[in-house]
């Protein structure tokens, strides 16, 4: 939890649940809103979340930060727009990379925001899409082709190069 000054605390437990030790994460003077914390393939972890801003109305970023096993920083990168970000969630890739998903505010409107990253951090591919219902993501799954099939409002499919390939309205019945 960040307690106003850029740092995150994570309990760390093992197998059975018995706390081990306390590993604080420090980021400087930036206020941060956590979002997700999921394992990645090679026993460490990506924790992600929004950057706040002292200036600007309303600017916020997402940052990602990928941890090792030992909950030491690998990589940490802030991914800047000047516009109101907010991550829903992040998957880890069959590549080992990460897709990403949230929304920026533009206004009263709401576009979903899609981001593909390699291994490293770096953007392969990033998409805001307008949606008429003003649609979030919040779950994601990698489909057997390469693709992501995403939830919110309405249920799309991107294909692996980030193009939409559909879009659904979900019905409850």
């Amino acid at each position: 939890v960040d307690n106003g000054t850029g740092t995150i605390g994570l309990l760390v437990l093992n197998e059975k649940g018995k706390f081990i030790r306390i590993k604080n994460i420090s980021y400087g003077s930036y206020t941060l809103l956590f979002q997700d914390l999921i394992p990645t393939s090679d026993g460490g972890f990506m924790l992600t979340g929004n950057v706040l801003y002292n200036y600007g109305p309303g600017q916020r970023d997402v940052f990602c930060t990928k941890l090792n096993r030992q909950l030491n920083i690998e990589w940490t990168k802030i991914y800047a727009t000047g516009a109101l970000e907010e991550i829903t969630g992040i998957i880890e890739t069959k590549e080992k990379g990460f897709f990403m998903f949230g929304y920026q505010l533009d206004g009263f409107t709401a576009n979903s925001r899609f981001v593909k990253l390699n291994a490293a951090g770096d953007v392969e591919w990033n998409r805001l899409v307008h949606f008429a219902s003003n649609s979030t993501p919040y779950s994601a799954v990698q489909t057997y082709d390469g693709g992501y099939a995403l939830t919110g409002t309405e249920l799309y499919k991107f294909n692996k190069k980030g193009n939409l390939d559909s879009k659904l309205p979900l019905r409850i019945f």
